[in-house]
């Protein structure tokens, strides 16, 4: 996209990027769910921005408290 937002993903390229059922793409659109993906309706169809799937992932992120290291 020219203003820099980046590239416009389908519904199978953000379930073939996250590893996960179409289907469970479109579940993580809906308002009931948590962790609701960003996405953009055209027409009838949906779209992400890669940006957002990045986003999305760094938010999704588990946070570990522990350092890992256990000696102590």
């Amino acid at each position: 996209m020219a203003d820099g937002q980046g590239t416009l993903l389908t519904v199978q390229e953000v379930a073939d990027i996250l590893k996960v059922p179409v289907s469970w793409v479109y579940e993580h659109t809906r308002g009931y769910c948590t962790g609701r993906l960003p996405y953009i309706k055209i027409g009838k169809y949906l779209r992400f921005l890669d940006s957002d799937m990045s986003r999305y992932l760094d938010e999704m992120r588990c946070q570990d408290d522990r350092s890992g290291d256990r000696a102590e």
